[in-house]
């Protein structure tokens, strides 16, 4: 019986896994430190075409996010904001602490992987976005990128 738990759990995270898609993502012109590896999201079928992810409102996505950092924090502090080129506004409704979607202490040159599952609220209008995510540690260093996202009714 362990056995077939072990083997069900196996294929669960290989087959979501294989949802997840790579996303092109940009370095955000305000950090020094750009420590992210790779980000994955799900359901993104777009990411084929190059294209923003699309996302229903009312549903959530999924959110991995591969990072080394190059700096040691006891902390992170995690934050999606709206960037429309004035202002950074953070998006609503978000737990902030990191820590409690991947491994805290962060050590200096440790690849780790934040994985957070994102709520499309229903008070998003319709539109296309260029999202910032931000992870900072406690010393006022952090990692940072950006990517586009298109929700929709």
């Amino acid at each position: 019986m362990l056995k077939f738990i072990v083997l069900c759990f196996c294929l669960a995270t290989l087959f979501c896994s294989v949802l997840s898609a790579v996303v092109n993502v940009s370095p955000c012109d305000d950090y020094e430190n750009q420590c992210i590896d790779e980000v994955r999201i799900n359901p993104c079928k777009e990411a084929a075409r190059n294209a923003p992810c699309k996302a229903k409102k009312g549903s959530k996505v999924e959110v991995e996010v591969d990072f080394t950092p190059d700096f040691d924090s006891n902390s992170l502090l995690s934050q999606p904001y709206w960037d429309n080129g004035i202002k950074d506004i953070p998006m609503l409704s978000m737990e902030t602490d990191g820590c409690k979607y991947t491994t805290c202490p962060l050590k200096q040159g440790t690849k780790q992987t934040y994985k957070y599952e994102l709520s499309i609220l229903d008070s998003y209008p319709p539109a296309t976005y260029n999202v910032k995510w931000k992870l900072n540690g406690d010393n006022e260093k952090g990692c940072c990128f950006g990517l586009k996202i298109r929700i929709v009714r």
